[in-house]
Protein backbone atom coordinates (compact mmCIF):
# COMPACT_ATOMS: atom_id res chain seq x y z
CA UNK A 1 0.00 0.00 0.00
CA UNK A 2 2.78 2.40 0.95
CA UNK A 3 4.59 1.66 -2.32
CA UNK A 4 1.44 2.49 -4.30
CA UNK A 5 1.09 5.77 -2.42
CA UNK A 6 4.72 6.61 -3.14
CA UNK A 7 4.25 5.91 -6.84
CA UNK A 8 1.13 8.03 -6.92
CA UNK A 9 2.92 10.89 -5.18
CA UNK A 10 5.78 10.65 -7.65
CA UNK A 11 3.40 10.63 -10.60
CA UNK A 12 1.52 13.63 -9.25
CA UNK A 13 4.78 15.47 -8.65
CA UNK A 14 5.94 14.88 -12.22
CA UNK A 15 2.55 15.92 -13.59
CA UNK A 16 2.73 19.11 -11.54
CA UNK A 17 6.24 19.78 -12.85
CA UNK A 18 5.18 19.28 -16.45
CA UNK A 19 2.11 21.45 -15.93
CA UNK A 20 4.22 24.21 -14.44
CA UNK A 21 6.67 24.08 -17.35
CA UNK A 22 4.13 23.77 -20.16
CA UNK A 23 1.86 26.55 -18.95
CA UNK A 24 4.75 29.03 -19.02
CA UNK A 25 6.27 27.91 -22.30
CA UNK A 26 8.18 31.08 -23.14
CA UNK A 27 9.92 31.21 -19.77
CA UNK A 28 10.57 27.49 -19.90
CA UNK A 29 12.10 27.68 -23.36
CA UNK A 30 14.19 30.71 -22.38
CA UNK A 31 15.54 29.02 -19.25
CA UNK A 32 16.21 25.74 -21.08
CA UNK A 33 18.00 27.58 -23.89
CA UNK A 34 20.11 29.48 -21.35
CA UNK A 35 21.17 26.32 -19.55
CA UNK A 36 21.84 24.56 -22.86
CA UNK A 37 23.95 27.46 -24.13
CA UNK A 38 25.98 27.65 -20.91
CA UNK A 39 26.71 23.91 -20.86
CA UNK A 40 27.34 23.89 -24.62
CA UNK A 41 30.02 26.59 -24.49
CA UNK A 42 31.82 25.08 -21.51
CA UNK A 43 31.80 21.54 -22.92
CA UNK A 44 32.70 22.63 -26.46
CA UNK A 45 35.72 24.68 -25.35
CA UNK A 46 36.88 22.02 -22.89
CA UNK A 47 36.68 19.23 -25.47
CA UNK A 48 38.37 21.46 -28.05
CA UNK A 49 41.36 21.93 -25.76
CA UNK A 50 41.60 18.18 -25.10
CA UNK A 51 41.18 17.38 -28.79
CA UNK A 52 44.00 19.75 -29.82
CA UNK A 53 46.35 18.07 -27.34
CA UNK A 54 45.40 14.70 -28.83
CA UNK A 55 45.77 16.12 -32.34
CA UNK A 56 49.30 17.25 -31.56
CA UNK A 57 50.17 13.81 -30.16
CA UNK A 58 48.76 12.07 -33.24
CA UNK A 59 50.59 14.44 -35.57
CA UNK A 60 53.90 13.66 -33.89
CA UNK A 61 53.23 9.90 -33.93
CA UNK A 62 51.54 9.48 -37.33
CA UNK A 63 53.60 11.83 -39.52
CA UNK A 64 57.07 11.16 -38.12
CA UNK A 65 57.77 14.67 -36.89
CA UNK A 66 61.51 15.19 -36.29
CA UNK A 67 62.81 16.15 -32.87
CA UNK A 68 65.73 18.14 -34.30
CA UNK A 69 65.99 20.22 -37.48
CA UNK A 70 69.17 21.99 -38.60
CA UNK A 71 70.56 23.65 -41.71
CA UNK A 72 73.81 22.06 -42.89
CA UNK A 73 75.02 23.22 -46.32
CA UNK A 74 76.72 20.40 -48.19
CA UNK A 75 75.06 17.57 -46.26
CA UNK A 76 76.42 14.58 -48.17
CA UNK A 77 75.13 10.99 -47.85
CA UNK A 78 78.33 10.01 -46.03
CA UNK A 79 77.94 12.77 -43.46
CA UNK A 80 74.28 11.85 -43.00
CA UNK A 81 75.20 8.22 -42.36
CA UNK A 82 77.79 9.32 -39.80
CA UNK A 83 75.30 11.52 -37.96
CA UNK A 84 72.71 8.72 -37.97
CA UNK A 85 75.15 6.57 -35.97
CA UNK A 86 75.72 9.14 -33.22
CA UNK A 87 74.52 8.28 -29.68
CA UNK A 88 70.86 9.03 -29.05
CA UNK A 89 69.94 9.26 -32.74
CA UNK A 90 67.19 6.91 -33.85
CA UNK A 91 66.76 8.14 -37.42
CA UNK A 92 68.31 10.86 -39.58
CA UNK A 93 67.19 12.07 -43.00
CA UNK A 94 68.26 14.82 -45.38
CA UNK A 95 66.19 17.34 -47.30
CA UNK A 96 67.01 20.02 -49.80
CA UNK A 97 64.96 23.09 -48.92
CA UNK A 98 64.82 26.37 -50.82
CA UNK A 99 62.66 29.46 -50.41
CA UNK A 100 61.39 30.77 -53.70
CA UNK A 101 58.25 32.23 -55.22
CA UNK A 102 55.57 30.66 -57.37
CA UNK A 103 53.01 31.94 -59.85
CA UNK A 104 50.10 30.39 -61.71
CA UNK A 105 49.68 33.39 -63.99
CA UNK A 106 48.33 36.36 -62.04
CA UNK A 107 50.53 36.91 -58.98
CA UNK A 108 53.63 35.63 -57.21
CA UNK A 109 53.38 33.86 -53.86
CA UNK A 110 56.20 32.79 -51.52
CA UNK A 111 56.81 29.06 -51.74
CA UNK A 112 58.88 26.64 -49.70
CA UNK A 113 60.45 24.07 -52.01
CA UNK A 114 61.23 20.73 -50.39
CA UNK A 115 63.36 18.30 -52.34
CA UNK A 116 63.03 14.61 -51.47
CA UNK A 117 65.21 11.87 -52.93
CA UNK A 118 62.77 8.94 -52.81
CA UNK A 119 59.13 9.66 -52.06
CA UNK A 120 58.45 6.00 -51.31
CA UNK A 121 61.08 5.75 -48.57
CA UNK A 122 61.15 8.94 -46.49
CA UNK A 123 59.92 8.48 -42.91
CA UNK A 124 60.26 11.88 -41.24
CA UNK A 125 57.92 14.86 -41.68
CA UNK A 126 55.73 12.84 -44.02
CA UNK A 127 53.08 14.73 -46.01
CA UNK A 128 49.93 12.86 -46.96
CA UNK A 129 49.08 12.71 -50.64
CA UNK A 130 45.48 13.88 -51.06
CA UNK A 131 45.14 13.57 -54.83
CA UNK A 132 47.32 12.82 -57.84
CA UNK A 133 50.76 11.22 -57.51
CA UNK A 134 54.22 12.09 -56.26
CA UNK A 135 56.23 14.20 -58.72
CA UNK A 136 58.77 13.11 -61.27
CA UNK A 137 61.36 15.28 -63.01
CA UNK A 138 59.83 18.63 -63.97
CA UNK A 139 56.81 18.17 -61.69
CA UNK A 140 55.79 19.15 -58.18
CA UNK A 141 53.17 18.40 -55.55
CA UNK A 142 51.59 21.44 -53.91
CA UNK A 143 50.08 22.03 -50.52
CA UNK A 144 46.36 21.28 -50.83
CA UNK A 145 45.50 24.85 -49.81
CA UNK A 146 47.24 26.09 -52.98
CA UNK A 147 44.08 25.12 -54.83
CA UNK A 148 42.30 28.00 -53.10
CA UNK A 149 45.18 30.46 -53.19
CA UNK A 150 46.27 29.93 -56.79
CA UNK A 151 43.29 28.27 -58.42
CA UNK A 152 45.46 25.47 -59.81
CA UNK A 153 44.61 21.83 -60.36
CA UNK A 154 46.38 18.65 -61.43
CA UNK A 155 48.15 19.23 -64.72
CA UNK A 156 48.44 23.02 -64.26
CA UNK A 157 51.73 24.65 -65.22
CA UNK A 158 53.31 26.93 -62.59
CA UNK A 159 56.34 29.20 -62.70
CA UNK A 160 59.16 29.20 -60.13
CA UNK A 161 61.59 32.06 -59.56
CA UNK A 162 63.85 32.56 -56.55
CA UNK A 163 64.41 36.30 -57.14
CA UNK A 164 63.03 38.80 -59.67
CA UNK A 165 66.32 38.82 -61.60
CA UNK A 166 66.69 35.03 -61.69
CA UNK A 167 65.55 32.87 -64.61
CA UNK A 168 62.02 31.46 -64.48
CA UNK A 169 61.58 27.69 -64.31
CA UNK A 170 58.37 25.83 -64.99
CA UNK A 171 56.90 22.73 -63.36
CA UNK A 172 53.66 20.86 -63.78
CA UNK A 173 51.40 20.05 -60.82
CA UNK A 174 51.17 16.27 -60.38
CA UNK A 175 49.10 16.28 -57.20
CA UNK A 176 48.24 17.86 -53.87
CA UNK A 177 49.31 16.90 -50.36
CA UNK A 178 48.44 17.75 -46.79
CA UNK A 179 51.47 19.24 -45.03
CA UNK A 180 51.72 18.17 -41.35
CA UNK A 181 52.58 20.48 -38.44
CA UNK A 182 52.39 23.59 -40.60
CA UNK A 183 49.58 26.17 -40.52
CA UNK A 184 47.32 26.50 -43.53
CA UNK A 185 48.91 28.35 -46.43
CA UNK A 186 46.08 30.88 -46.40
CA UNK A 187 47.28 31.98 -42.95
CA UNK A 188 50.99 32.09 -43.78
CA UNK A 189 50.47 33.35 -47.34
CA UNK A 190 53.14 30.81 -48.27
CA UNK A 191 52.63 27.45 -49.94
CA UNK A 192 54.75 24.32 -49.72
CA UNK A 193 55.83 22.38 -52.78
CA UNK A 194 57.48 18.95 -52.94
CA UNK A 195 59.85 18.24 -55.82
CA UNK A 196 62.36 15.55 -56.73
CA UNK A 197 65.57 16.40 -54.89
CA UNK A 198 67.61 16.76 -58.06
CA UNK A 199 65.26 19.49 -59.30
CA UNK A 200 65.72 21.57 -56.14
CA UNK A 201 69.47 21.00 -56.19
CA UNK A 202 69.54 22.18 -59.77
CA UNK A 203 67.79 25.38 -58.72
CA UNK A 204 70.28 25.86 -55.87
CA UNK A 205 73.27 24.89 -57.99
CA UNK A 206 74.47 22.30 -55.47
CA UNK A 207 75.00 18.56 -55.39
CA UNK A 208 74.16 17.97 -51.71
CA UNK A 209 71.26 18.43 -49.32
CA UNK A 210 71.11 21.35 -46.90
CA UNK A 211 68.68 20.33 -44.13
CA UNK A 212 69.04 17.66 -41.45
CA UNK A 213 66.04 15.99 -39.79
CA UNK A 214 66.65 13.85 -36.72
CA UNK A 215 64.40 11.67 -34.58
CA UNK A 216 65.95 10.79 -31.23
CA UNK A 217 65.51 7.70 -29.11
CA UNK A 218 64.41 9.68 -26.05
CA UNK A 219 62.49 12.92 -26.84
CA UNK A 220 63.25 14.40 -23.41
CA UNK A 221 66.98 14.30 -24.29
CA UNK A 222 66.60 15.94 -27.71
CA UNK A 223 68.33 19.12 -26.53
CA UNK A 224 71.40 17.20 -25.36
CA UNK A 225 71.56 15.21 -28.59
CA UNK A 226 71.35 18.43 -30.63
CA UNK A 227 74.20 19.98 -28.64
CA UNK A 228 76.34 16.87 -29.13
CA UNK A 229 75.69 16.82 -32.89
CA UNK A 230 76.52 20.51 -33.15
CA UNK A 231 79.82 20.01 -31.32
CA UNK A 232 80.57 16.97 -33.47
CA UNK A 233 80.13 18.99 -36.68
CA UNK A 234 82.01 22.01 -35.33
CA UNK A 235 84.98 19.81 -34.45
CA UNK A 236 85.13 18.78 -38.11
CA UNK A 237 84.73 22.37 -39.33
CA UNK A 238 81.31 21.69 -40.83
CA UNK A 239 79.04 24.74 -40.93
CA UNK A 240 75.64 24.31 -39.28
CA UNK A 241 73.03 26.76 -38.09
CA UNK A 242 69.33 27.15 -37.33
CA UNK A 243 69.22 24.30 -34.84
CA UNK A 244 65.62 23.76 -33.73
CA UNK A 245 64.63 21.30 -31.02
CA UNK A 246 61.00 20.29 -31.01
CA UNK A 247 59.06 21.41 -27.96
CA UNK A 248 56.64 18.60 -26.98
CA UNK A 249 54.19 21.18 -25.60
CA UNK A 250 54.20 23.49 -28.61
CA UNK A 251 53.95 23.62 -32.38
CA UNK A 252 53.87 26.25 -35.09
CA UNK A 253 50.81 28.41 -34.41
CA UNK A 254 50.29 27.02 -30.88
CA UNK A 255 50.50 30.45 -29.24
CA UNK A 256 47.78 31.82 -31.50
CA UNK A 257 45.56 28.81 -30.80
CA UNK A 258 46.06 29.18 -27.04
CA UNK A 259 45.12 32.86 -27.28
CA UNK A 260 41.99 31.98 -29.24
CA UNK A 261 40.97 29.32 -26.71
CA UNK A 262 41.56 31.79 -23.87
CA UNK A 263 39.24 34.30 -25.55
CA UNK A 264 36.64 31.60 -26.11
CA UNK A 265 36.85 30.63 -22.44
CA UNK A 266 36.29 34.26 -21.45
CA UNK A 267 33.22 34.48 -23.68
CA UNK A 268 32.00 31.14 -22.31
CA UNK A 269 32.32 32.46 -18.76
CA UNK A 270 30.40 35.59 -19.69
CA UNK A 271 27.71 33.51 -21.39
CA UNK A 272 27.42 31.27 -18.33
CA UNK A 273 26.99 34.30 -16.08
CA UNK A 274 24.25 35.71 -18.30
CA UNK A 275 22.55 32.29 -18.41
CA UNK A 276 22.67 32.12 -14.61
CA UNK A 277 20.84 35.43 -14.26
CA UNK A 278 18.23 34.40 -16.86
CA UNK A 279 17.55 31.11 -15.07
CA UNK A 280 17.42 32.86 -11.70
CA UNK A 281 14.96 35.43 -13.03
CA UNK A 282 12.81 32.68 -14.54
CA UNK A 283 12.85 30.70 -11.30
CA UNK A 284 11.81 33.69 -9.21
CA UNK A 285 9.02 34.42 -11.68
CA UNK A 286 7.69 30.88 -11.50
CA UNK A 287 7.74 30.86 -7.71
CA UNK A 288 6.03 34.24 -7.54
CA UNK A 289 3.22 33.07 -9.79
CA UNK A 290 2.72 29.93 -7.72
CA UNK A 291 2.45 31.73 -4.36
CA UNK A 292 -1.39 31.74 -4.37
CA UNK A 293 -1.33 27.94 -4.45
CA UNK A 294 0.90 27.63 -1.38
CA UNK A 295 -1.93 28.43 1.02
CA UNK A 296 -4.16 25.87 -0.66
CA UNK A 297 -1.51 23.18 -0.30
CA UNK A 298 -0.94 24.05 3.36
CA UNK A 299 -4.70 23.89 3.97
CA UNK A 300 -4.77 20.41 2.43
CA UNK A 301 -2.16 19.28 4.98
CA UNK A 302 1.04 19.42 2.94
CA UNK A 303 4.19 19.90 5.01
CA UNK A 304 7.07 22.22 4.08
CA UNK A 305 9.27 19.41 2.76
CA UNK A 306 6.54 18.20 0.41
CA UNK A 307 5.91 21.72 -0.84
CA UNK A 308 9.65 22.29 -1.35
CA UNK A 309 10.00 19.05 -3.31
CA UNK A 310 6.92 19.88 -5.35
CA UNK A 311 8.33 23.23 -6.45
CA UNK A 312 11.92 22.03 -6.88
CA UNK A 313 11.04 19.23 -9.29
CA UNK A 314 10.24 21.56 -12.23
CA UNK A 315 13.64 23.19 -11.90
CA UNK A 316 15.36 19.79 -11.66
CA UNK A 317 13.59 18.69 -14.85
CA UNK A 318 14.49 21.99 -16.51
CA UNK A 319 18.14 21.79 -15.47
CA UNK A 320 18.50 18.13 -16.43
CA UNK A 321 17.00 18.63 -19.89
CA UNK A 322 19.09 21.72 -20.61
CA UNK A 323 22.30 20.12 -19.30
CA UNK A 324 21.91 16.91 -21.32
CA UNK A 325 21.09 18.83 -24.48
CA UNK A 326 24.02 21.18 -23.92
CA UNK A 327 26.33 18.23 -23.20
CA UNK A 328 25.68 16.44 -26.47
CA UNK A 329 25.63 19.64 -28.50
CA UNK A 330 28.87 20.68 -26.80
CA UNK A 331 30.58 17.39 -27.66
CA UNK A 332 29.56 17.74 -31.28
CA UNK A 333 30.39 21.44 -31.40
CA UNK A 334 33.77 20.80 -29.78
CA UNK A 335 34.57 18.22 -32.43
CA UNK A 336 33.64 20.62 -35.23
CA UNK A 337 35.66 23.47 -33.71
CA UNK A 338 38.70 21.29 -32.94
CA UNK A 339 38.61 19.82 -36.45
CA UNK A 340 38.59 23.30 -37.97
CA UNK A 341 41.42 24.57 -35.75
CA UNK A 342 43.47 21.39 -36.23
CA UNK A 343 43.09 21.76 -39.99
CA UNK A 344 44.31 25.36 -39.84
CA UNK A 345 47.27 24.36 -37.64
CA UNK A 346 48.26 21.38 -39.78
CA UNK A 347 47.47 18.80 -37.11
CA UNK A 348 45.98 15.35 -37.48
CA UNK A 349 42.26 15.62 -36.69
CA UNK A 350 41.31 13.19 -33.89
CA UNK A 351 38.12 11.12 -34.30
CA UNK A 352 34.95 12.28 -32.58
CA UNK A 353 34.37 10.73 -29.18
CA UNK A 354 31.15 10.87 -27.21
CA UNK A 355 32.69 9.42 -24.06
CA UNK A 356 31.57 11.36 -21.01
CA UNK A 357 35.09 11.14 -19.59
CA UNK A 358 36.20 13.81 -22.07
CA UNK A 359 34.22 16.43 -20.18
CA UNK A 360 35.07 15.42 -16.62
Amino acid sequence: MSERVTVMQLALTLRFALRTLTIRRIRTLLATASITLAVFTLVAIHTTGLALVEAQRRTYADTGQPDIVASIPGLTPGMLATLARRPGVQLAEARTVQTSRLSAGDRWLPVRLVGIDRFSEFRLDRPQLVSGRWPEHGELVLDVSAQRLLGVREGSLVALQANPADPIRYARVSGFAWVPARPDATLLNQVTAYLPERDVRQILGTDAANTLLVKVMEPSLAGQVASELRRFLAARHVTSYGWTVRDPTSFLGARELRTLLLLLQAFAGLGTLVAFFIVAHTSVGLLTEERPHLGTLRALGAIRLQIAVLYLVPFVVLGTAGSLLGLFLGLFGGHVLSSYLAHLAGLVVPPISLALTTVL
